[in-house]
C-alpha cells in the first residue's frame, strides 16, 4: 500500500499541496480509485469541472517522484505527484 501527496509547481517559491490520496494497493481497482480521486482533488484545488491531463504515471514502477501536466481553459497546469509516507 502507498500514499502519494499531490503538488502544484509554480515559478513561485510557494508550492501549494492539492492534496494526499491515502491507501492506493497494487491492483486495478484501487489505481482506478486513485485516478477519479485525483479528478476530485485537482477539481476541487483549481475550483475547475472539466479539464485535460498527461496519462497518470504507473504508481508501482518503483520511482517516487512523476510530474503530470493538466490543461483547464487553455492555461496549464504543472503537478508532481510523489509518493508519501505516514506515520
Amino acid at each position: 500500500m502507498k500514499d502519494f501527496t499531490i503538488i502544484e509547481r509554480t515559478s513561485e517559491e510557494r508550492i501549494p499541496m492539492i492534496g494526499t490520496i491515502t491507501g492506493v494497493y497494487n491492483s486495478q481497482t484501487s489505481i482506478d480509485g486513485f485516478k477519479k480521486r485525483f479528478i476530485q482533488a485537482v477539481s476541487e484545488h483549481f475550483d475547475i469541472v472539466d479539464f485535460n491531463h498527461d496519462e497518470l504515471p504507473n504508481l508501482f514502477d518503483g520511482e517516487i517522484k512523476w510530474e503530470v501536466e493538466i490543461e483547464a481553459e487553455g492555461i496549464n497546469y504543472p503537478l508532481v505527484i510523489m509518493e508519501t509516507y505516514l506515520y
